[in-house]
Order: structure tokens, then sequence, then C-alpha cells
């Protein structure tokens, strides 16, 4: 009786009961350290996750950029079939809402319409154009990530029929069958879809994005008003963040729903690397089509599902993935990835479908959050250690007494010593610790032949 009394208290010496409760000690402390720094954690567990993220998947507008945007309306903008620039400005406002404050493309081209009519602010400049023209009943349609594109029919004073639309060049000359929205192609289609695409080209390599307004009179064939360029620039701290978080090697990978030009434009200017592709080169599933995600340094032009389908394929490779994302569309992909970020200023589901809000724009605090997790993970790590170190210690210790000396203790005391050597490393959780300067993946060999080394 006293043998297996004293081999169950061995036993129960041996099992780290505190280790639960260290754990969540520690990973308090770095989410209330990453608050301060601006990331507000939902899920304790991303703060474990991130010290091992080998790939971060960036959203552009409002992280890599400031999503400040400024609509010209200038002799960059283009215009077409006799409208003019003006005209062309005046039919996408139309076709923004302005109830809609956050909308960044919405807001911006509003603004742009307040600075030509002369005004004060936009609700001025609205209130002028609602003398002018009159929104039918139901005869707004809103942006969605599916359809890319926001429409409007309204009536002018004259009893003037007008349908305008606004989106993405590609889906204003001609709109995908696939989708749910109003169908059309613009008038003269071959011919306006070249010029069309070539000016959008020109723009883009200069790092402008593009806006295609079309319009239908008196129920007419729609015919394609022109292009707005619009300047979207990279935050002042974007490079030098992605240099960091690149140097504690985390690859970087910008996934946008912006035309390819644009988003390799940026990309040059922030140094992520150039060889941005587009959802062509993700399909069909297969070795080189996994290469390709691996190596490339962004996206542009893609989808929800896309973006779904890039977090798949390197988490099939071994690599732990990060997501940064704002809006509805990117709630899948989020909660896809083993840390789903959500960026300041992000709709609900995306704040609901990430492991970390942001309070800040940009990057910065996603490299805090690097430096923060892989300093818990050493501090956890040094738990272990330590942990198993004295188990092996007490359990040698007490079992060659027991053996050689013939000695017995009382179970008790065997308790209250691995729960006093659990209760005084809880400190280890403001332990001062240097973050790695790579990715960590611990390994359960190596946690036990380093504690063994050190316990024998």
């Amino acid at each position: 009786t006293e043998v297996l009394e004293m081999s169950l208290s061995l036993v129960i010496a041996s099992v780290p009961v505190a280790l639960p409760m260290v754990m969540k000690v520690t990973l308090s402390i770095g989410a209330k350290e990453m608050s301060d720094e601006g990331g507000i954690v939902t899920h304790l567990t991303a703060l474990e996750e991130i010290a091992s993220m080998k790939v971060l998947c960036s959203d552009k507008t409002g992280t890599l950029t400031t999503a400040q945007m400024t609509v010209y309306y200038d002799d960059t903008a283009k215009a077409y079939n006799g409208y003019s620039r003006e005209q062309v400005l005046e039919f996408a406002s139309l076709a923004s809402n302005e109830a809609n404050k956050d909308d960044p493309i919405d807001s911006a081209v509003l603004r742009a319409y307040a600075k030509m009519k002369g005004t004060s602010n936009v609700d001025d400049a609205v209130d002028k154009r609602k003398s002018i023209y009159s929104l039918d009943k139901d005869g707004f349609i809103g942006f969605n990530p599916i359809v890319k594109r926001t429409c409007a029919a309204v009536t002018a004073k004259d009893g003037t029929k007008w349908f305008c639309s606004k989106g993405m060049v590609d889906v204003i000359l001609k709109t995908n069958p696939e989708d749910e929205g109003k169908q059309w192609t613009v008038e003269n289609y071959d011919a306006m879809s070249e010029e069309a695409h070539k000016a959008d080209a020109d723009l883009g390599v200069s790092g402008f994005k593009t806006l295609g307004v079309a319009v239908s009179k008196n129920n007419g064939p729609m015919k394609f008003a022109g292009i707005l360029p619009i300047m979207d620039p990279p935050r002042h701290d974007t490079k030098e963040t992605i240099r960091k978080i690149k140097d504690a090697q985390v690859a970087v990978k910008m996934i946008t729903g912006d035309h390819h030009n644009i988003g390799k434009e940026l990309a040059r200017q922030i140094d992520l690397g150039t060889d941005i592709r587009t959802p062509d080169c993700l399909q069909p599933p297969g070795e080189a089509r996994d290469l390709i995600v691996l190596k490339a340094d962004g996206f542009a032009k893609v989808k929800p599902l896309d973006k779904h389908e890039v977090v798949q394929v390197l988490q099939d490779k071994g690599l732990v993935v990060g997501m940064t994302g704002d809006g509805v569309n990117d709630a899948p992909a989020l909660a896809k990835a083993q840390i789903g970020i959500a960026v300041h200023g992000a709709t609900d589901a995306a704040k609901s479908a990430g492991d970390i809000v942001l309070t800040k724009d940009g990057l910065s605090p996603i490299y805090t959050a690097i430096q923060i997790s892989r300093r818990i993970f050493k501090r956890l790590k040094s738990y272990v250690i330590y942990r198993i170190c004295i188990t092996v210690q007490v359990v040698f210790f007490l079992a060659a007494l027991a053996i050689f000396y013939d000695l017995r203790f009382k179970a008790l005391y065997i308790i209250l010593l691995a729960l006093f050597h659990d209760l005084q490393i809880v400190t280890i959780a403001y332990d001062h610790q240097v973050a790695g300067a790579k990715p960590e993946t611990p390994t359960v060999l190596g946690l036990l032949l380093t504690s063994y080394s050190m316990g024998v």
C-alpha cells in the first residue's frame, strides 16, 4: 500500500497542474500588451499561432494603402461617345450612395463631384443634384463583391430617363452573365473595349485605380461614357513594415480585387515584389498551380472564392497562414486562415470571423503582434522545459532515496512540492524575452531532449 501511495504521488507530482494557468496568464498579459499597440485579441490561441506564422496574406485598400481615395476629372480622365469628363463624373455620382459614408469609392466620387460643383460639402452638392435628377422608385442597386458595380435609374427635370452604372472597367463594358445583376453589353463593344482597356492599362501602370462609367438614355443602348482615375497612395509606413515582417522570415502576399497593373505598381512602390498574378493561374488545381501560389508576391482581380482558394493551397503545403480583411466578402478567408486579422474599420462580419481586430491603420500592429507572440512562445517554452526538468529531478531523486536508502515520504509532501514548483513559475509571464528572428516551430522531441538533459 505504501509503495502504491508513493507511486501515485510521484505520478501526480509529474503532472504540470499549473500549465493551463501559466498559459492563460501569459497569453492574457500578451493580449493586454497587444491592445496597447492597436490590436484586440478575440481568441487567445491566435497569439500562439502568430509565433509560427510563415505567410501573411494582406488586403490592399486601407491596409497597404491609405484608403483616402481621390477621383480625378481633369485631363487624366477619359471620356467617350460625346460626353465630357464633367458629365462622366456626374453620372458616376448618380450611381453613388450618399448615405453610405463608409464606402471609400462612393465617398471619393461624391467629394470630387462637390469640388466640381464648387460646394462646401458633399451634402450641398447632392441637394443641388437632386433638384435636377430624381431617383426612380427602387432605382438604386448597391455594390456587392460579386457584381462589382453600382447602378441607378433616374429621371431628369426635363423628363429624360437615365440609367447610370459605375464599377470595374471590364464589368461596365460587358457584364458577367453568371452574376445576378442587370445585364448589358455596351454599344460598339469591340472597338470600345480595345480603346478602354488600353486607357485602363496606361492608367494602371501609373498607379491609378480606375472606375468605368456607362449610361443609357431613355432606355436606349448602354454607352461607355468614360473612365475616372482614382489614386490610393501607399501608407507612409507600409514599405518599412513589410521590410520588417520579411526580415522576421514571414512572407507577405498582397491579395486585392483591383486591376492587375494597379496591384503590380503598388507592389513595386512598397518593395513587395512584382510577381503579381491573376485568378486565371488558380485553375486547374495541380502541383504547377500550387507552386505558382507559393512563389507569387500577390494576386489581383480576385473574388472572395479566390482568396479562400489561396489560403487553402498555402495551408495544404503545411504553412501557418495569416489573412487580413475588412469586408463581408473577406469573412470566409479570415475564418479559413489560422490567424484571421480584421483591419481597422472592418465590417462586423469580418470582425466576427477574425481572431485579432486592429484598432490602428496599416500593417504595423501585425508586426508588433508577431514580436509579442514570439516572446510569449519563448516564455511558454521556458516553462515547459523547466517543468519537465523539475519533474525529472524530483522523480529521480525521490526514487533513488526510496530504492537505495529505503526512505518513505508522505504523499501530501510530494504533491505540495510539485504545487509550489508550479506556483512560483507563474511569474514567467513577465519574463524578459527577445523575439526570435524566424517563425517558431516547436517539436515535442526537441523539448523532451532539452528538458531531460538538464534534468539529469
